[in-house]
């Protein structure tokens, strides 16, 4: 995934569970550039079967 609002960064998105709805901070299931701080905000991932 590319977020381009961040000028075109490529991003990994992590899926902790094959299935369900997880929460946790904007570095939780997102690989982000060095000068954002992955625990700051909310973030929320579901997974539908």
């Amino acid at each position: 995934m590319v977020l381009n609002g961040l000028g075109g960064f490529p991003t990994t998105i992590t899926v902790p569970a094959t299935t369900g709805h997880d929460h946790g901070t904007i570095g939780s299931f997102l690989t982000l550039p060095g000068f954002i701080p992955p625990f700051i905000g909310t973030s929320q991932l579901q997974v539908a079967p």
